[in-house]
């Protein structure tokens, strides 16, 4: 399927809508999953975003939970232990990979798949939870860009009615779910700047830490850069800028201009930085709590597509493409 960049643009542009459509889907909880005492979560590639956000968030809400790799999934076994552990899943297409923690499911006393395909469509057989999103094909082109925001924000909403389910305080930003479209849509509209120096590092601050990991595994999937480090903007100077601070370059910075801490700390890091050399590139987001990601992915989808048109890339093309399925299109099947 031969994918131009003006096709890719379109398919951000339907985000916002994307985001009308899930908020009107249903997404409940039942009593047996709001029992479950420790959930696993695994997402891999442009779905480990996902899965990062909604652990963060459950650990928020006091119920226990880890991200794990599908590797860690291959033969697991029905222990006494895994009897009272649920498992989630995050795969938009169903890749390879994803059937290894399908496989895994049995393993555990209940399982939910985040998906963009319909159940019909779903093998090895799975008799667990399914929690659909858009859209349903989002293909020829190794970076996703409506998935993703959309699983998300399928993830926030699947939090929310678990701490209903289990009689919890609703979250802060609970109330604010509806805002997302408009202020997608918001960020879209403008322009994107035009770059100076190569990105470097993506730094946030305090809670937005569990953000910055996934925007970067985007722009290393939209522009074939080496995966950028993420990092709290303290633990830069611990390190990182050292060996940076000689080179041109521009930093991405996660940014709430409406909080103190963050006026703070970005004046400090442009007093860190050599101006000649240094670019602090802001990416705003006003809604509360975790919601910013998705201001902070729209932000990062456009200027990540502005970059790529600027160089001319291909999106149908992409440096291993076929070579990586060795590794792709393992289903934890037999070894070699």
């Amino acid at each position: 399927m031969k994918l131009t960049l003006d096709e890719l643009q379109e398919r951000l542009l339907s985000v916002p809508d994307a985001l009308e459509a899930t908020l009107s889907t249903q997404v409940s909880v039942s009593d047996d999953l709001a029992a479950v005492e420790h959930w696993d979560i695994c997402g891999m590639g442009a779905s480990h975003g996902p899965a990062l956000l909604l652990d963060s968030v459950l650990s928020a809400l006091g119920v226990s939970s880890r991200s794990v790799p599908s590797s860690a999934l291959v033969d697991a076994e029905v222990v006494p232990q895994k009897l009272k552990r649920g498992l989630i899943v995050f795969s938009q297409g169903l890749s390879p990979n994803a059937q290894i923690a399908l496989k895994a499911a049995s393993s555990y006393g209940q399982s939910v798949l985040v998906t963009a395909r319909p159940r019909s469509e779903i093998t090895p057989k799975y008799t667990g939870t399914v929690l659909e999103h858009l859209p349903a094909l989002e293909q020829g082109s190794l970076v996703r860009l409506v998935g993703p925001p959309c699983a998300t924000l399928v993830a926030l909403r699947f939090a929310c009615a678990l701490a209903q389910a289990r009689s919890s305080e609703p979250l802060l930003w609970q109330g604010s779910l509806s805002e997302i479209p408009a202020a997608v849509r918001q960020i879209l509209k403008g322009d994107p700047p035009a770059l100076g120096a190569p990105v470097k590092a993506c730094l946030t601050i305090g809670p937005d830490e569990s953000l910055g990991g996934p925007l970067m595994w985007k722009w290393n999937e939209a522009l074939y850069t080496p995966l950028l480090p993420s990092l709290d903007v303290l633990a830069f100077a611990h390190g990182p800028l050292q060996s940076l601070y000689e080179q041109s370059a521009e930093f991405l910075c996660l940014a709430r201009p409406s909080s103190a801490l963050h006026k703070n700390l970005w004046k400090r890091l442009e007093q860190t930085l050599q101006p000649a050399l240094h670019t602090a590139r802001y990416l705003n987001a006003q809604l509360p709590g975790p919601l910013a990601y998705f201001e902070f992915d729209a932000a990062l989808s456009q200027l990540a597509l502005s970059v790529a048109c600027n160089q001319e890339l291909d999106p149908s093309r992409w440096p291993a493409q076929g070579a990586d399925a060795p590794l792709y299109a393992w289903t934890g099947g037999e070894f070699l």
